[in-house]
């Protein structure tokens, strides 16, 4: 199944956000609408595990406020 026309399988979308690194408040942001749309499909575990990366990006971009 996929995410949406254009998408990569949750798998594959999964092991790609991990081995990147989201370093701009954009991107962060982008990761809570995609999981806000995986909560809106009742599709909650790839809510939570987006949302989960949304976290980390937050604070990964919390810890550097000096880049872009």
């Amino acid at each position: 199944m996929f995410l949406g026309a254009g998408l990569l399988p949750p798998t594959l979308a999964s092991i790609t956000k991990e081995n990147s690194t989201v370093q701009s408040l954009p991107d962060a942001q982008k990761l809570v609408e995609q999981g806000r749309k995986f909560y809106e499909v009742e599709q909650y575990a790839q809510a939570a595990a987006i949302w989960q990366q949304a976290v980390a990006a937050f604070k990964a971009v919390a810890m550097n406020p000096d880049k872009p």
